[in-house]
């Protein structure tokens, strides 16, 4: 697949949100944010630019996992990395065929992960080994 260029930030967490997307930035990338999965979703319907999208697995209204299950429909093959602070999270975003990425994490975990992404084929669900970072967090 190559470099990934544009990343889709969609967190429910402004704090949250601004920080991914700076890191992202920094990192080199574009970077569009949204504040729940309807708004990701208006994006990705509306725009083709995005090649990857970073996701928290617990959102109010529709969650982390179902956007994922949402963007495998509109956009099957695109790459999906979910943000968690519980190790049951890592669960629900293999199962929803998302890298993991356990909270705290680094800047380097989050761009191996997009290094991971870029590289794997999203035809097949990664494997639960792939999880990022190597603490738990209380926050989501």
């Amino acid at each position: 697949m190559g470099r990934l260029r544009h990343v889709l930030v969609v967190e429910d967490d402004p704090d949250s949100r601004m920080l991914l997307s700076a890191l992202l930035t920094e990192m080199g990338y574009s970077v569009t944010s949204a504040a729940g999965g309807d708004e990701g979703l208006r994006f990705l319907y509306s725009e083709t630019a995005c090649d990857a999208v970073v996701t928290d697995v617990i959102m109010p209204g529709m969650s982390g996992v179902e956007f994922a299950q949402r963007i495998r429909e509109a956009r099957p093959g695109i790459p999906i990395a979910m943000v968690t602070g519980r190790p049951d999270g890592i669960d629900c975003a293999v199962e929803a065929g998302a890298i993991p990425l356990l909270k705290p994490f680094t800047p380097e975990h989050l761009e191996i992960l997009l290094a991971d992404a870029a590289n794997q084929n999203a035809e097949e669900p990664p494997a639960r080994k792939r999880a990022a970072g190597s603490h738990t967090a209380n926050s989501h």
